[in-house]
């Protein structure tokens, strides 16, 4: 269980980061 949210962790800090890149181009 706690790999588990470990995992969701790491990929909402993959998808916060991929927001962040797409921002940065868009601009």
């Amino acid at each position: 269980m706690a790999d588990d949210i470990r995992w969701q962790q790491r990929l909402h800090n993959y998808l916060k980061a991929l927001q962040r890149l797409q921002s940065a181009v868009a601009l």
